[in-house]
């Protein structure tokens, strides 16, 4: 959260001039994710961790503080552990990656502490992005027609709700034909983006609908209508297929030789896309820069006011991690990690009576920008 002023609102909000008295300044904990493997059978996905030797960790998502709902493990003494997460939730919760929190305590006394403000008194933490295997889903409306609401799922397939027909074979533009049944349909991303110019994609013009001919036949009874990918919904799935790169070459329809960079911020959990130089088609991008974000927190230790109230500071603090590939090979060309003050704010504002506050502290965006516009060509 970034810092800021606000004027009172009926009493509950005060501006206090804070000054540092004393606290614990402790860094966030050392944990990273190894290795992800994923079970179909077991739905389970089993994360092989790194941390600190013969450590106590437990681990929670959300806002819940319910003991049931924790996770716990111990590093060995090489620093290693294994974490089970069951991922057995409906596909639309399934497919969110989700922030953990984990905590260098037990899950007994995580349990107890019931907030972030009591554990931080205690304990070092670190928040870790992990993303379950189904992949990122969003809502695209109904099919026109047919009354049959419809999701656009990662740029590989649609899935068909229950609030329509329930038998029938679905055709989606070139697409195959398939059973309704089957609850899947494959669509070429490119059939929706091809066409499109990334200049006017993200350089915030008017963008029209891309609409594939979609048929539905129920027996005797055949349906025509039109699957429309709304301006928001095909950048966003934009940037789930050039993220792929991480893996290797993103293919285009028709190539070209620019060499525009498309610079893709968190494409793992809320994707934005931007655009650096010109491409008036895809086969203009020549580089994607994937960028992604990692909060670590440290105790500011307490401030008082002037009116002799004290307040607990914790300093977030949002590290930023660059990587540049060549999209027509796939290989890494950069990378850098940019990380932003770790100094404690002299002052902050917090809301009257509050027992704790945070701070925020963010790496420019112009660093981001100057970092990737110097590994690539003009």
């Amino acid at each position: 959260m970034k810092p800021f002023v606000s004027s009172p609102s009926r009493g509950a909000l005060a501006l206090v001039a804070l000054v540092l008295v004393a606290g614990c300044k402790r860094g966030p904990l050392e944990l990273s994710i190894e290795k992800k493997e994923y079970d179909t059978a077991s739905k389970t996905l089993t994360l092989t961790m790194h941390g600190p030797k013969n450590t106590k960790i437990a681990a929670r998502t959300g806002k819940s503080w319910d003991a049931d709902s924790l996770e716990a493990f111990e590093t060995d003494a090489e620093g290693s552990a294994k974490l089970e997460i069951k991922n057995d939730s409906t596909a639309r919760e399934a497919s969110e990656p989700v922030l953990w929190t984990f905590y260098e305590t037990t899950k007994e006394k995580l349990a107890k502490a019931k907030s972030d403000s009591a554990v931080s008194k205690l304990t070092r933490r670190v928040t870790l992005t992990i993303p379950l295997p189904l992949p990122l889903s969003m809502d695209l409306g109904a099919l026109r027609g047919f009354g049959v609401t419809m999701r656009y799922i990662d740029s590989t397939g649609v899935i068909f709700m229950s609030d329509g027909p329930t038998e029938g074979d679905v055709t989606i533009g070139d697409g195959p034909k398939r059973p309704l049944s089957s609850k899947s349909f494959p669509v070429e991303p490119m059939a929706v983006l091809g066409g499109k110019s990334p200049a006017a994609l993200f350089g915030g013009g008017t963008v029209a609908p891309v609409c594939l001919p979609t048929t539905l036949e129920e027996g005797k009874k055949t349906w025509a209508g039109e699957y429309c990918f709304q301006p928001d919904q095909q950048r966003s799935a934009t940037a789930r297929i050039f993220k792929a790169v991480r893996s290797g070459p993103v293919k285009v329809p028709a190539e070209s030789t620019g060499n525009a960079t498309l610079w893709l911020v968190s494409p793992d959990v809320a994707p934005v896309a931007k655009l650096i130089g010109t491409a008036k088609t895809f086969g203009d991008i020549g580089y994607v820069a994937i960028q992604t974000s990692l909060r670590v927190s440290k105790s500011c230790g307490s401030y008082r006011s002037s009116s002799g109230n004290t307040t607990s500071v914790l300093l977030n603090m949002y590290r930023e991690t660059v990587v540049v590939y060549e999209r027509r090979t796939g290989k890494k060309v950069a990378s850098k990690e940019l990380v932003p003050s770790s100094v404690c704010p002299t002052m902050t504002s917090a809301r009257a009576g509050s027992a704790t506050t945070t701070s925020g502290s963010f790496v420019p965006e112009k660093e981001v920008r100057d970092f990737i516009v110097a590994s690539t060509p003009p």
